[in-house]
């Protein structure tokens, strides 16, 4: 890793989305580079947070803007914005999912200078919020080129998305072409992810999907997702090239 004096740190705004579908308004944390400019268009990423966490989750509790900022400035990744929502406890469709796939994303290309276009806007989440994003990108696959789930939570009958198809059977069904998908989860996770993560993965296999799955050492918690913070973020952003 480059020896780094200083960190330039990114700007991280929380500010209030109104939702008409949802009739509230939503949390919303938005990390913009060190540098950014009106006079560039910038890559997005949406990344929502588990069950029992918030907006908060990825930025700052799990550091991923300190990792951005640390990524960016050794040209590791290109500068991008990040979105993290609240997302309440559950999600069952409707108009949570009109918020996140058409409000928000409405918010953010209208305040940000994004580049408005499914190649350059992922989305990805741990636990719950892993099941949102597949559900999202493969409901949804004119609006993402890039979906990961880290840890998602791929079970319905538990209750939180037991009124939301679950992303392993909507795969079989939708036209997924372009899209990539990356799938990780600790071995040791006490809710059995890696198996369903497998079976996705082998769905995804199948119908020819760009995917890749990683089983990996660690449980369900925060410094699991934290020491994989940089693979996510290599995989939604890649390298600059040398």
């Amino acid at each position: 890793m480059t020896d780094i004096k200083e960190i330039f740190n990114g700007q991280v705004d929380l500010v209030s989305v109104t939702s008409k579908a949802l009739n509230t308004q939503k949390s919303v944390k938005i990390y913009t580079p060190y540098g950014y400019s009106k006079r560039s268009k910038y890559s997005v990423l949406y990344m929502f947070h588990g069950g029992g966490g918030d907006h908060h989750s990825w930025i700052p509790h799990l550091g991923l803007n300190q990792r951005l900022d640390q990524l960016i400035q050794e040209r590791a990744i290109n500068p991008l914005i990040i979105v993290a929502p609240q997302m309440g406890q559950g999600y069952a469709g409707g108009g949570n999912e009109e918020f996140l796939s058409s409000e928000l994303i409405q918010y953010v290309d209208s305040n940000y200078s994004t580049e408005p276009s499914r190649e350059c806007r992922y989305v990805g989440g741990l636990s719950m919020g892993g099941f949102i994003a597949l559900h999202q990108a493969f409901t949804h696959p004119e609006l993402f080129s890039k979906v990961g789930g880290h840890s998602p939570y791929l079970y319905t009958e538990a209750g939180v998305n037991d009124a939301v198809e679950n992303p392993i059977i909507t795969a079989k069904k939708m036209d997924l072409t372009g899209l990539k998908v990356y799938l990780d989860a600790g071995i040791y996770d006490p809710f059995n992810l890696v198996a369903t993560n497998a079976e996705l993965y082998r769905t995804l296999f199948i119908k020819g999907i760009a995917s890749e799955n990683h089983p990996n050492p660690g449980g369900h918690d925060a410094a699991y997702w934290m020491a994989n913070i940089d693979k996510y973020l290599m995989f939604y952003t890649g390298r600059n090239p040398k």
